[in-house]
């Protein structure tokens, strides 16, 4: 498939969505989203893919936030509260929030630059995130007279630091998302790629499906409670210890074992 707002490739088991609109900082336009969500299709459905790296085009931005151009704002403008609900919800930012933890494959965001308004919700829908150290990351809406950045970001900090950051609209650096519990890792800007590939080499080798269960047990166990978190992880036991579904799910990505991809 082709795609005019977004970059997707693919090499060594490892597909890479870059957000291309770095003379918009990256900002995520309804284009955006739903190209996004053909290429997360893509890598799911695409066995010899075992990992995805969302980026943003560019050293300047992995992504502005929400951009309503022109086009969009028409029809934006005539929707009633309740269809402008059903519809953001269905066909913008949240759809792929779901789309990213829905994806059972790892999926590592490298944020460089500024990650602004909705982005870091994207990076947060990530399961591993790699920040440069000069990477800054703000959620302003407030200030621009819009709620939102409710769902992980308080999931992910806290009610108290998600509350400061949200009511403020403050900037704060790639150090202290990392010590906020936001980002995994923080490099130097030139390490950034480099370091990505290789967290998404180590998972390639991993058993895909296996990994993927994983990833469905803990977003289910996110929100639940602990006796319906111990059910799905048994759920998720169950499934993967038939030996011939773990025959089959230690054969993909490109039909090798888990020995040979090691």
């Amino acid at each position: 498939m082709s795609y005019e707002t977004i970059i997707y490739n693919k090499e060594e088991h490892v597909a890479q969505i870059a957000i291309n609109r770095p003379d918009k900082m990256n900002a995520i336009s309804f284009q955006v989203v739903q190209e996004m969500l053909a290429a997360l299709d893509e890598a799911g459905s695409d066995d010899d893919v075992g990992v995805v790296i969302i980026s943003g085009a560019g050293e300047k931005a992995f992504s502005a936030g929400d951009d309503i151009g022109e086009k969009d704002r028409e029809v934006w403008y005539q929707w009633s509260p309740g269809e402008m609900f059903i519809n953001m919800r269905k066909k913008h930012f949240w759809q792929l929030i779901d789309a990213i933890r829905g994806l059972r494959k790892p999926v590592i965001a490298a944020v460089q630059g500024w990650c602004l308004g909705s982005a870091p919700e994207v990076a947060l829908a990530c399961d591993i995130v790699f920040a440069a150290e000069t990477a800054r990351f703000g959620v302003p809406l407030v200030n621009l007279g819009v709620p939102g950045t409710t769902s992980l970001l308080v999931r992910t900090i806290g009610y108290h630091r998600a509350c400061e950051l949200l009511f403020t609209g403050e900037h704060i650096s790639a150090r202290e998302a990392e010590a906020m519990g936001m980002v995994n890792h923080v490099v130097a800007p030139e390490e950034l790629q480099n370091s990505v590939r290789e967290m998404a080499r180590k998972l390639a080798r991993q058993p895909t499906s296996i990994v993927g269960w994983t990833k469905w047990a803990l977003n289910k166990a996110i929100s639940s409670s602990l006796q319906d978190a111990v059910d799905y992880e048994a759920l998720a036991s169950a499934l993967t210890h038939s030996s011939r579904f773990l025959h089959s799910a230690v054969q993909r990505d490109g039909g090798k074992t888990y020995s040979q991809k090691k």
